[in-house]
């Protein structure tokens, strides 16, 4: 689905959606010509600290944001951490499988045990990530099966 046609369903739908940029594009935001040729002008959103840049095109319900995992890193301000259905803590969807909690929570790790697993995984956050688009890093899995 291109931008415009996306913003003219927010035009009477009340979501707040974010899409995730997968290769580069010559806005480092998004392509804002297309949306603006299509005559929508995006107003910014304060900022939640979530990896998504959110914007409201006036008289819209919804708002739309803009993950730009690719072209702007963000890395080192992202809040978002996941437990995914296997038992792994991931800090980053482009990160790696190294934190392994299943067997801690399900053996009866201790609290501070835990915590210790965590914060290890927490110190390995990067501040921004490698180029996504030589393919140097592989996304974990599908959205469902990681949590995103």
């Amino acid at each position: 689905m291109r931008l415009p046609h996306l913003l003219d369903w927010l035009a009477s739908a009340q979501p707040d959606v974010a899409c995730l940029q997968e290769t580069k594009t010559e806005d480092a935001r998004f392509p804002l010509a297309e949306i603006e040729a299509a005559g929508y002008r995006l107003t910014p959103v304060e900022w939640d600290g979530g990896p998504a840049r959110s914007w409201r095109v006036p008289g819209f319900a919804g708002t739309v944001g803009f993950i730009t995992a690719v072209s702007h890193h963000f890395c080192g301000a992202c809040d978002r951490l996941r437990l995914t259905a296997d038992g792994f803590f991931v800090n980053c969807l482009y990160g790696e499988k190294t934190c392994d909690l299943k067997p801690l929570l399900r053996g009866g790790g201790s609290d501070e045990e835990i915590a210790a697993a965590i914060q290890t995984e927490l110190d390995r956050k990067w501040e921004a990530h490698p180029d996504l688009t030589d393919g140097a890093i592989p996304v974990l899995g599908t959205m469902s099966q990681i949590g995103g």
